[in-house]
Parts: C-alpha cells; sequence; structure tokens
C-alpha cells in the first residue's frame, strides 16, 4: 500500500511541476519495487497455502534482484547524457 502511495505523489508532481531526473530515477524504482512486492506477495500465499516451498519464494525475490541492478545502471549511465550532465 505504500508503494501506491509513493507511486501517486510521483506521478502526481510529474504532472505538476514536470519531469526531472530524480523524479524518473524514483518512478522507476517504485514500480520495479511495486512488481516484486506483488510477485512476493503471491509467492508468500502459495507459500502459505502449501502449494509452495520456502525456498521457491526466496528464489522468487532473488531473480528479481537483476533487474533494480539494470534499473540502477540504466540511471547511472543513460541519464546524465539524456539530462545534458556531461
Amino acid at each position: 500500500m505504500a508503494d501506491v502511495v509513493a507511486l501517486s505523489g510521483i506521478v502526481g508532481r510529474l504532472t505538476t511541476y514536470g519531469t526531472s531526473p530524480n523524479k524518473l530515477a524514483a518512478l522507476g524504482e517504485n514500480i520495479l519495487l511495486m512488481g516484486s512486492l506483488l510477485l512476493l506477495a503471491v509467492g508468500y500465499a502459495r507459500f502459505l497455502s502449501g502449494r509452495t516451498t520456502y525456498q521457491t519464494v526466496i528464489d522468487w525475490q532473488m531473480r528479481f534482484l537483476p533487474a533494480h541492478a539494470v534499473w540502477a545502471a540504466f540511471v547511472a549511465l543513460a541519464f546524465p547524457p539524456f539530462f545534458g550532465f556531461m
């Protein structure tokens, strides 16, 4: 629920004040976090209902980590030239 509040706040600032590198980086990371949390909710629901093991939930979470690394690399490498910081 907190991620939805953060996303709505970021989108509200984007529509009111325009874009900035910080707002876009935060928006992308919050979208990734929301996806990760939704997948974890599904995984834990399956674990609690006995349809999967806890290790499966952990493996699912660990497979999502490269998406965060890719986003961080994109922000670090692509944002500076895109926003004229070089």
